[in-house]
């Protein structure tokens, strides 16, 4: 029986399919990081260092996720463009935040 899941997700499948031309390497770390990767796109060293600090996403409980991620995202604008400071503006988003998060399921 052959598994086709391995050879899909493979770091060899990430890393032949973005050289021949259809697209980024995958989800895997070590697709990202293989030398031939790196040399052919420059900027792929930034997404390959994102892999070192990236986290498993964690759903609220109540479900409400896109909620929250809305809240931070409208929240957080203008501490992006520079009209709120950075402490207050988290402070701000994070009182929001905790309001979506306290809601029901």
């Amino acid at each position: 029986m052959v598994h086709f899941r391995t050879s899909y997700t493979s770091k060899d499948a990430g890393v032949d399919k973005a050289l021949g031309g259809a697209g980024v390497p995958g989800g895997r770390p070590d697709a990202w990081n293989d030398p031939r990767i790196l040399s052919g796109v420059p900027q792929y060293k930034i997404v390959a260092r994102a892999f070192d600090y990236a986290k498993p996403e964690s759903a609220p409980a109540n479900t409400r996720g896109l909620a929250a991620s809305g809240a931070i995202d409208r929240e957080l604008q203008p501490v992006w463009a520079g009209t709120e400071a950075i402490d207050a503006g988290l402070t701000r988003a994070s009182t929001i935040l905790q309001n979506v998060l306290d809601q029901p399921a």
